[in-house]
């Protein structure tokens, strides 16, 4: 219960939209010219690892043997997790006009970014946690091994439309850290009886400034847009179906890096043949201690400015009336998220409303960085000027330690 109102605190004082699905609108009464949005929201999913593994692993604790071996049984060839935080506050100004035009007027919004995503073999997981004793005389694929981390907040303002709701916006994008490995081979042979070891690697390797790690370092400069397009099928003859569709490109942009930043490469096979005892009497220090490693395998860092593309995400999804007297409504969609480790998520669920101010939604999701799960929306309008929504999109993270993620979300709109 603690740690839920820690989370709960974090993000009612945190505009971010990543996990949500069926995402609500506010529009401001006759006379309310100012809107004021709020949202934050977080998760961590992985269609392999168990959160009851993941949570040891992170915030500490005793992994017995037990625990690694069904994690492991779970495992694929190829396997992903990713975790996200996103908050900010943005504000909607519906009493001016730009461009000449009555239906537009402007936005602005400040909002920080964090994408955490990797994917790695069962070799790896089966290497680390439980050594190259069971690979002797056999060859571990290491690889595919990716990961990507990057922070980054922006200053964003755009145009939107009154009616649809429909905006684009351009952002200065400040870059905070960066890390990013892509590693397309990595083949480590153990000999039978454990003399010698072969590695194979080729790899590349980028990440900011090691002298400047603090959140709010400013690594490199950049700059993306939002696009939300709401539109609505009905109004076409020509098309049977009525129904209203959302197309949205989030983050689509770039960050160049300062010259600060570090570039590894390696392609190369490495040989390790074992050293006798005096050697070791003689004073050889460790062979694989990090300093001996690097100079070990011939890997260079090179400082140089870095372009990266950010983590964009492309969704294409039927929306719903928030807030009607229409009891039940269908929703649906698909999201792809480039640079990520990302697969193409889709989704179906159903809006139910018991009350004109209340809308429920309940909906299947697969992909993304997990398998199948279910989530939950619910919103409420509170008088002529508030709304609030509290959604997660895995349910069962909240109460099973054998699930695969946690996730939470909230947004507070206050119009006037």
């Amino acid at each position: 219960m603690k740690n839920c109102f820690l989370l709960l605190l974090i993000f009612v004082g945190t505009a971010a939209h990543a996990q949500r699905l069926n995402e609500n609108l506010f529009l401001p009464a006759e006379g309310q010219k100012h809107l004021v949005r709020i949202d934050g929201s977080g998760y961590f999913l992985s269609g392999d690892l168990k959160k009851e593994f993941t949570d040891k692993f992170i915030h500490g604790g005793f992994i017995d043997s037990t625990l690694k071996s069904d994690v492991r049984n779970d495992l694929k060839k190829e396997n992903r997790a990713g975790a996200e935080i996103e908050y900010g506050i943005s504000y909607y100004n519906y009493g001016k006009q730009i461009f000449g035009r009555p239906d537009w007027s402007w936005f602005a919004g400040i909002s920080s970014h964090e994408f955490y995503n990797g994917s790695f073999s069962k070799d790896l997981f089966s290497l680390v946690f439980f050594g190259n004793r069971e690979f002797a005389g056999k060859t571990a694929e290491l690889a595919p091994l990716h990961f990507n981390s990057i922070s980054f907040s922006k200053l964003s303002w755009g145009v939107f439309s009154k009616s649809t709701q429909s905006s684009i916006s351009l952002s200065l994008v400040a870059g905070h850290q960066f890390s990013s490995l892509e590693t397309s081979k990595a083949d480590l042979y153990t000999a039978a009886d454990g003399s010698a070891l072969a590695l194979t690697l080729n790899e590349n390797y980028y990440r900011s400034d090691s002298s400047a790690t603090s959140g709010i370092a400013l690594n490199g400069w950049g700059a993306a847009t939002d696009m939300v397009f709401n539109f609505n099928t009905g109004k076409n003859r020509s098309v049977k179906l009525n129904q209203s569709f959302r197309l949205t490109l989030r983050n689509f942009g770039f960050i160049r890096w300062n010259s600060s930043s570090l570039y590894q490469h390696k392609d190369s096979s490495y040989s390790y043949t074992g050293f006798e005892v005096n050697n070791l009497l003689n004073g050889v220090s460790d062979p694989f201690a990090s300093t001996n490693l690097q100079d070990t395998l011939g890997i260079r860092y090179e400082q140089k400015m870095v372009t990266q593309f950010l983590p964009f995400t492309f969704s294409l999804e039927a929306t719903t009336i928030t807030f009607t007297e229409k009891k039940i409504q269908p929703f649906y969609g698909v999201r792809l998220r480039a640079n990520a480790n990302y697969k193409p998520m889709i989704h179906l669920g159903m809006q139910y409303n018991p009350k004109e101010h209340i809308a429920l939604s309940l909906y299947g999701a697969f992909g993304g960085y997990g398998g199948f799960r279910a989530g939950i929306n619910a919103n409420a309008k509170i008088g002529q000027h508030l709304q609030l929504g509290i959604y997660t999109g895995n349910v069962t993270g909240w109460f099973l330690k054998k699930s695969y993620g946690m996730d939470l979300g909230i947004n507070l709109m206050a119009a006037f």
